[in-house]
Parts: structure tokens; C-alpha cells; sequence
């Protein structure tokens, strides 16, 4: 969408709300959200109802997502330099140890909601499941952001691309034998799987 005012552009997520209670939550995760500054994080704007949806106002993202990007290179027969891999993955890290310090979790972190600019930049975005943990008994746990980081580090080296739930997408990477092809990446990119 473009703000008139400002000509920026933004990108609007939709939310159903199935009850009040269930608004009262998402606010209060849409507050937590509201707070992050972090580079590596597709900025928050502002967040709005009408009717039975939630609107949440982020900044849009230009370029390309790492979905696209894996199923391009593959279309190609082209492989991941493995500097840029671990750029990419570092960033990506980064992004998640800033939300995790603030005790939230993605918890929908996939390829396809990493943003490559067009000058490189990486951002994180559709925060569709954020999960402010409050306790210790959370339904989730940052483990969840540590198991979509793995998957992300495989779908960049192996180039297939997942976009299911993360659990499916786990127990098919232990069937097809994690490991990655040694004669194209440094074992570094193994041991980071292990």
C-alpha cells in the first residue's frame, strides 16, 4: 500500500480475530512488536481493526525473498557461493538473538519470510505467530526459531525449499540424510547442522 502522505510504501497483513479475548492478545504481542529496532527486522508501523480483522502496517520490503531466490538458483542449476550462505545466515541469526534477548519468538521463520534487498540487505518479516514468552511453560520455546534456522541453513545449501510446518520439514531432512555434499561446502556448514 502507499501511504499518500508520505509516499512510503508499506505492506498490510491481515488478521481475523476470532474473539475479543483473542484481539486483547494480539494487541499485546502488536505492543512487543511495536518496541523492536533491530536492522535485520522489517520495521513495524502501526496496527488498526475494523470489523472482525486486524490490520498490522510493516514497511515494505523491495527486491526478493530467499524462497524465490533458492527456487532461482536451482531453476538455474547454479549453487550458493558459501560466503554469501553464511552472510545471509548471520544475518538471519542475528535478527533472531535480538528477538530471543527480548524473550520473543518468530516462530514462523521460513525462507519465504526473509527479505534479500536489492542492495543485499536482509530482513525478517511476517511475524505471524510472535510469541512473547512469559513464562517458562510456553507452548514455545526459542527452540522452534533454532530449528527453522537449521532448516533455512539446508534449504540454502541443498536449494529445496520447504514451505510447510516446521516439524514436517525437520523429520524430511533427517530421512534425506542432512549432510551436506563436502566437495561443494566447508564442513563448517555440516558441523552448523549437527
Amino acid at each position: 500500500a502507499l501511504n499518500i502522505s508520505n509516499l512510503k510504501e508499506y505492506a498490510i497483513k491481515e488478521i481475523k480475530i476470532p474473539s475479543n479475548n483473542e484481539y486483547d492478545k494480539i494487541t499485546c504481542e502488536l505492543n512487543s512488536l511495536s518496541k523492536l529496532d533491530q536492522k535485520f527486522l522489517v520495521k513495524y508501523s502501526e496496527f488498526f481493526k475494523v470489523n472482525n480483522y486486524c490490520y498490522v502496517v510493516m514497511k515494505f520490503c523491495s527486491g526478493i525473498n530467499l524462497c524465490n531466490l533458492i527456487k532461482e538458483a536451482k531453476n538455474n542449476n547454479q549453487t550458493l557461493n558459501e560466503n554469501f550462505i553464511w552472510e545471509i545466515f548471520i544475518k538471519i541469526c542475528t535478527g533472531i538473538g535480538y528477538l530471543n534477548k527480548n524473550n520473543i519468538i518468530h516462530g514462523n521463520l521460513k525462507a519465504s519470510n526473509i527479505f534479500i534487498s536489492n542492495d543485499g540487505n536482509i530482513k525478517l518479516g511476517n511475524f505471524g505467530f510472535l510469541k512473547v514468552l512469559n513464562k517458562l511453560n510456553d507452548e514455545y520455546d526459542k527452540n522452534i526459531d533454532n530449528l527453522s534456522l537449521g532448516c533455512i541453513l539446508y534449504e540454502l545449501c541443498k536449494l529445496d525449499y520447504y514451505d510447510e510446518n516446521i516439524i514436517s520439514i525437520k523429520d524430511k531432512i533427517f530421512k534425506e540424510n542432512y549432510l551436506i555434499n563436502s566437495k561443494i561446502y566447508s564442513e563448517n556448514i555440516n558441523k552448523t547442522l549437527k
